[in-house]
């Protein structure tokens, strides 16, 4: 018979998570006795993991040769991890002790350390709870092989890793442009395995409960979209026996308890798949106790020592019995009683059984739930408005027509036929034609524009030519398109719309063509002054020629002028804005002037000679 171990502070080193499997190598010793003198943890703490994220600590402990416990010295001979229960699912551990996880302090093995390596899955606050066995030198003698445990919490935070991302599913597209048929598939498939369950929310009215949930239509917005899959399948599985109370003991039958630590009853403990103690024990090989027993006692069933298979929805048993072989004074095996209970009870449950045996059993039964919130962005079509200065044009008049700036690309159509090299967010138009144009926005979402359709109504390309008393339109405006009306002093002169006249009042004469179609594009000449038929006012330009055309910008202009006087060469762009001017005196005759319009970029121009009694333009243009 042996003596009881008092709880003792090594305790503290054993925490250590998950399965001793060998899978997390290699930890690092960092020694700590002047921090921890009686011994434990180097550390008062562990980081947290983060769900499907790695996770990768050493943790360091120090056990000393001695240690003070209650006033009373004692040494430590040996310390043994010997299981854990209760572990986050996806984490593992290994000491630098493996496989024994064994530390003998009077042999120098005074630092130790564990790593704790794995991929948690399920986010949460977990008590780990770690099973050891330990030998101390006391006062009173030997203390050996004593079951001891140790609960400590750890902490897995929830994976914030992508903002949110899909872990549990996967979507297609991510994104879209206008209404858009989302499809989503689970990366969790039972693969005809029961046990799984489903529930999406996709944000836009619809819910499911489908392993395959399909397509779901999006208009453009924004929408949270919610999936959990729960996995059932891990069954039930006995990881802890704790022996709290027992009735039996080695007391001699006809003297009785006399209060000697041997009197302490020696348990072995049976597990049978029934409810009533019988049979063959589950448990391989079975739990006993050799030391004098000290309640409660607790025997980790997960461990590399006891293995036991899933548990079935059936009534299971233990059965403890106080073992008397070689005390001569407590008789035979004594029965303390059997407790059972059912094997789909999940959780801690304490059970009274036959005999004053109270025992508590734990049953694992690890559901996994995994919970993934997006947001799916669904973005709308450009649908933009063309904007027009005009959207009707009159001669050498233009249009620019435009939609608002900033998308990541433009192209212009005109007619249905693409137009290379408008890629601006505007066009210039000098065309009776339609134009839309097709966008690209910042989300990448194509999109077409209205069509903008842009009239263009011609004004005569003629000038006034007076031989005599005669007016003439040359070349004569066309009649199917053109009114044409000739005024004296502002006044119209009736039935005067051919393309001459004839002169015989004295005064001052004006003509003005109109276009038929659209009355706002018109041309009118400069007034003539008409004295008599012999004497008519001498201030007309006979002729005006420009050349070269096309030209750089430098050109000439020819004037044949019937006498001395001032004129102005104003020259304007196709949007009517005045570019180059120049002062001339014309003399009698023909007059040979060089016009210089420097830094002009290429495009047509319109040049206006003007006089006091006329004006002439005329079209040119700068490559």
């Amino acid at each position: 018979m042996k003596k009881a171990l008092t709880p003792f502070v090594i305790l503290m080193i054993t925490f250590f998570s998950f399965q001793s499997n060998a899978q997390c190598p290699n930890c690092q010793i960092v020694s700590c006795s002047s921090t921890v003198p009686d011994g434990g943890l180097c550390d008062t703490a562990i980081p947290p993991g983060m769900a499907n994220q790695p996770y990768d600590e050493d943790v360091s402990f120090y056990l000393p040769n001695s240690a003070t416990i209650s006033g009373t010295t004692v040494s430590l001979l040996r310390v043994k991890i010997i299981g854990i229960g209760g572990l986050p699912f996806g984490l593992d551990w290994e000491s630098d002790k493996s496989p024994s996880n064994e530390y003998f302090p009077p042999n120098g093995e005074n630092d130790g350390c564990v790593k704790i390596c794995g991929t948690p899955i399920v986010p949460g606050n977990y008590t780990v709870t770690v099973f050891l066995e330990g030998d101390v030198n006391t006062p009173i003698g030997p203390l050996n092989n004593q079951p001891l445990n140790y609960s400590i919490n750890v902490r897995v935070l929830p994976d914030t890793s992508s903002g949110g991302g899909a872990f549990t599913f996967n979507y297609s597209p991510t994104t879209g442009c206008g209404t858009t048929d989302v499809e989503f598939t689970t990366k969790f498939p039972s693969n005809g395995v029961s046990g799984y369950s489903y529930f999406w929310d996709f944000g836009n009215g619809n819910r499911s409960s489908s392993e395959i949930p399909g397509i779901q239509n999006y208009p453009p917005g924004t929408y949270t979209v919610i999936s959990t899959v729960t996995i059932d399948t891990a069954g039930y599985r006995l990881s802890n026996i704790s022996i709290d109370a027992l009735s039996c003991n080695d007391c001699a039958p006809l003297i009785g308890c006399l209060g000697l630590p041997s009197e302490s009853p020696d348990p072995y403990v049976y597990l049978h798949p029934n409810g009533n103690g019988t049979g063959p024990t589950l448990l391989n090989p079975t739990p006993n106790f050799t030391d004098v027993v000290v309640l409660p006692i607790n025997i980790p069933i997960n461990s590399s020592t006891f293995q036991v298979a899933q548990l079935s929805a059936t009534p299971y048993s233990i059965k403890v019995i106080d073992d008397d072989s070689g005390n001569p004074l407590g008789g035979g095996n004594d029965a303390c009683g059997v407790a059972a209970f059912f094997g789909h009870t999940a959780g801690s449950t304490t059970i009274n059984g036959t005999n004053g045996l109270t025992v508590t059993v734990t049953i694992d039964h690890p559901i996994f739930v995994f919970t993934d919130t997006i947001q799916v962005t669904i973005n709308p079509e450009p649908n933009f408005t063309v904007q027009l200065t005009a959207d009707t044009l009159c001669g050498g008049d233009t249009a620019v027509l435009s939609v608002p700036a900033g998308a990541i690309s433009y192209q212009w159509w005109e007619e249905g036929l693409l137009i290379n090299g408008l890629t601006d967010s505007f066009v210039v138009v000098r065309n009776s034609k339609e134009y839309f144009v097709e966008v690209v926005d910042s989300n990448n979402c194509f999109g077409r524009s209205d069509t903008a359709s842009v009239k263009y109504y011609g004004t005569p390309n003629t000038s006034v030519l007076v031989q005599g008393n005669t007016i003439f339109l040359n070349p004569p405006p066309s009649s199917s398109q053109f009114n044409v009306q000739y005024f004296l002093n502002n006044i119209p002169i009736p039935g005067a719309n051919g393309p001459t006249y004839e002169m015989s009042t004295p005064g001052d004469y004006t003509v003005r063509a109109v276009n038929r179609a659209y009355p706002s594009c018109d041309w009118e000449s400069g007034v003539i002054s008409f004295t008599s038929i012999d004497d008519i006012t001498a201030n007309l330009l006979k002729d005006v020629k420009l050349y070269p055309n096309p030209n750089t910008g430098v050109f000439n202009l020819e004037v044949s002028s019937t006498q001395f006087e001032d004129a102005v060469v104003v020259v304007y762009d196709m949007l009517g804005k005045m570019v180059h001017s120049q002062d001339l005196e014309l003399s009698e005759g023909t007059n040979n002037i060089q016009v210089i319009t420097p830094d002009l970029p290429a495009g047509i121009y319109h040049l206006m000679l003007q006089t006091d009694a006329e004006q002439r333009v005329l079209r040119f243009t700068i490559n």
